[in-house]
C-alpha cells in the first residue's frame, strides 16, 4: 500500500511539474508572440530553401513578409500597447504566412502588405508632345544614398546577401539570425522615424550609419563580428 500511495504522490508530482512548465512556457511566450513566431517562421523558411521546398525567389516573399508583420508591430506600438483586435489581427497574418511556408500548393506564396494605392489618372491632352529620346543615364550605381526608398533599397538588398550567405556556408545559421534581426530593427526604427510623415537629413543619416555596420559584418564577419545593433 505504500508503495503505491508513492508512485500515486510521484505522479502527481509529475503531472502538477508538467502543468507548471506549460504555465511558465505559456507566460512566457505571452510576453514576445509575434517576435517569437517571426523567428520561428524565419528558421523554417531557410530549412523550406535548403530542401528545396521553397524557391528563393518564395523565401525572399516570405520574409519580407515578415518584416511588414514586424513593421506593423512596431507601428501599432507607437501608440501605446497593443489591443486585442490588433493582436488579432498579426496573428492572422502570421497564420496566413506560416500556412504559406507549410504548403505553397494550397496556399500560394503572395505578399501579405497592401499594395500601394495607384497614382490617379492625368486626362488626355489633344496634343500631346512628341516622346523625346532617351537620354543615357549618367547616374551612381547603387550605394549609400539617402530617403526612405534608399533606405528599403538597402534592406532588400541586405536581405539577398544574408541568404546567399547562408547558402554559401560563409554565415552561420545563427549570424544569418542575428543579421537579420538587426535589419528588422532598422525597419522598426524607420516606422518610429516616419510617424510624422517624414524622414529627415539627421535620421536618414543614423538608418544608413545603422545599414553601414550591417554590410560591414555580412561582407566580412572576421573583421567586423556579428553583433546586436539595437541600442
Amino acid at each position: 500500500m505504500k508503495k503505491i500511495k508513492r508512485s500515486r504522490i510521484a505522479a502527481i508530482g509529475i503531472i502538477l511539474s508538467g502543468i507548471l512548465f506549460t504555465f511558465v512556457l505559456a507566460a512566457t511566450a505571452a510576453d514576445h508572440p509575434v517576435e517569437q513566431r517571426v523567428a520561428n517562421q524565419q528558421k523554417r523558411i531557410d530549412e523550406a530553401v535548403k530542401s528545396k521546398d521553397l524557391t528563393q525567389a518564395e523565401a525572399n516573399i516570405l520574409k519580407n513578409n515578415l518584416n511588414y508583420v514586424k513593421q506593423e508591430e512596431a507601428r501599432l506600438k507607437a501608440a501605446g500597447k497593443l489591443n486585442d483586435k490588433e493582436q488579432e489581427r498579426l496573428g492572422k497574418m502570421l497564420e496566413d504566412n506560416g500556412s504559406m511556408i507549410r504548403d505553397k500548393k494550397a496556399n500560394p506564396v503572395k505578399s501579405l502588405a497592401p499594395a500601394p494605392a495607384a497614382a490617379p489618372a492625368k486626362p488626355a491632352t489633344t496634343s500631346p508632345a512628341p516622346a523625346k529620346p532617351a537620354a543615357v543615364s549618367t547616374a551612381p550605381g547603387p550605394g549609400p544614398v539617402s530617403g526612405a526608398k534608399a533606405v528599403d533599397d538597402r534592406f532588400e538588398r541586405q536581405e539577398k546577401r544574408i541568404a546567399d550567405g547562408l547558402k554559401s556556408g560563409k554565415l552561420t545559421q545563427a549570424e544569418a539570425s542575428a543579421l537579420r534581426e538587426n535589419l528588422n530593427y532598422i525597419k522598426a526604427e524607420e516606422v518610429r522615424l516616419q510617424a510624422d510623415g517624414k524622414l529627415n537629413a539627421q535620421e536618414k543619416e543614423r538608418l544608413n550609419k545603422k545599414l553601414d555596420q550591417n554590410s560591414k559584418m555580412i561582407e566580412d564577419k572576421k573583421n567586423n563580428p556579428v553583433k546586436a545593433l539595437k541600442d
